[in-house]
């Protein structure tokens, strides 16, 4: 859907296209952002120290 919007020229869009492809895009740019976060192994909260 985001290629059809995208193909059509901005001034021949029609409000509601406009706000649906910006709509994709900020799904697609915060599903890329949470695919990084969750490959991205977060340290323990809670860590021991073991040195003395």
């Amino acid at each position: 859907m985001q290629a059809r919007l995208q193909e059509i020229a901005p001034e021949e869009r029609t409000r509601g296209q406009t706000n649906a492809l910006s709509s994709i895009d900020r799904n697609i740019a915060r599903y890329v952002a949470q695919q990084a976060a969750a490959e991205t192994p977060e340290a323990p909260a809670n860590s021991i120290s073991t040195s003395a």
